[in-house]
């Protein structure tokens, strides 16, 4: 090393260092031709993950809204889509509907026959309901009033139903016990009823519907009939008064038959001032035709029951058997009468 010359030794050190550096620095180091990995900014990959679920819930609200609108075009229905207001408006609530108040014939249990009579208040009307024997003398007038109770142009519903058949009608005696006959209910509305046992016309029936209904089911004041319509009043409140003597019959052969004898008299006078009364209209005439033919069928039907006691028939049954035909046959005059408003032939007023 000493031999070789200073300035030699000088260029052999620079060329050591050189070659160090080219080994340690900058000899080109493998893959810098290889473009380098790109990283996602924080954040990134979870907006793609986002936008890729927001994609799919987006498709999925579409393909629901396609399956609605099938299944709307299939039942014959209509979809439409609207758009969502800017501004933000409060659903519309309705007020909730009071529940319906069950009426009385709701009480009725299926099979009841009250039901229909009980629908009847339900909708505004008063029921008259008789409960009756028709073997007992009271029950039979009485049921006769019934036939001449104001029924208010279809505002009262009048029915007569055996005493027999008390317990099927448990609606309506629930409340109101039926214990002896006859006895009528007078039910208004919310079930308000009054009773009245025992015999009763259709006056006393009248007043209790007026009382139990209101102002709109009030009596009918008397009318001042003049020319025939005061004849036939008069007259039917003649027969009117030779019924109510029948409700307590004699009970012997001779007794009856005298009763019965007299009856036919008042028959044939009454019968005779509606024959000489002058008729001027077609109503007044049809009404005057009709009492007359039942002056002289009653008058027909006491002679046989007359000739019933003689031949030896039950005065009880002899009695009823008349009273039954007069009960029926009684229908022709009353439907003539209440044309004229001739209250006396279906009423007792």
């Amino acid at each position: 090393m000493d031999k070789i010359s200073l300035p030699f030794r000088i260029l052999l050190v620079v060329f050591l260092v050189f070659a160090v550096l080219w080994f340690v620095v900058l000899r080109p180091k493998p893959g810098d031709d290889v473009e380098p990995v790109s990283t996602p900014a924080p954040g990134v990959t979870g907006l793609s993950n986002a936008t890729d679920d927001a994609k799919a819930a987006v498709a999925a609200a579409n393909a629901a809204a396609a399956r609605n609108e099938a299944a709307a075009k299939a039942v014959g229905g209509s979809s439409t889509t609207t758009k969502p207001s800017s501004t933000s408006a409060k659903p519309a609530t309705k007020p909730a509907a009071k529940p319906a108040v069950p009426g009385l014939a709701a009480d009725a249990a299926p099979g009841d026959p009250s039901r229909p009579l009980l629908a009847s208040v339900d909708a505004g009307k008063v029921a008259v309901v008789l409960f009756w024997n028709k073997n007992a003398s009271d029950d039979r007038a009485t049921r006769q009033g019934l036939r001449r109770v104001d029924l208010h142009h279809g505002k009262v519903v009048a029915t007569a139903i055996p005493l027999a058949d008390v317990g099927r009608y448990e609606a309506i005696t629930r409340g109101a016990q039926v214990l002896e006959s006859p006895t009528v209910l007078v039910i208004g509305a919310g079930g308000k009823a009054r009773a009245i046992t025992g015999y009763t016309q259709a006056k006393e029936i009248d007043q209790a519907v007026s009382d139990i209904g209101g102002t709109g089911f009030e009596a009918k004041k008397a009318f001042h009939h003049k020319g025939f319509a005061k004849v036939a009043d008069d007259a039917c409140k003649d027969l009117g008064f030779a019924l109510d003597q029948k409700l307590d019959p004699p009970t012997t052969v001779p007794a009856l038959s005298k009763a019965l004898g007299t009856a036919a008299v008042e028959l044939g006078h009454s019968r005779n001032r509606l024959a000489k009364a002058k008729a001027s209209t077609p109503a007044e005439r049809k009404l005057k035709s009709a009492l007359v033919a039942f002056a002289d069928k009653d008058i027909k039907w006491v002679g046989e029951t007359r000739a019933k006691l003689k031949a030896g028939v039950e005065p009880s049954d002899a009695f009823l058997a008349l009273v039954q035909l007069e009960t029926e046959g009684n229908d022709a005059y009353v439907a003539a009468a209440k044309k004229l408003h001739v209250r006396g032939c279906y009423a007792n007023d």
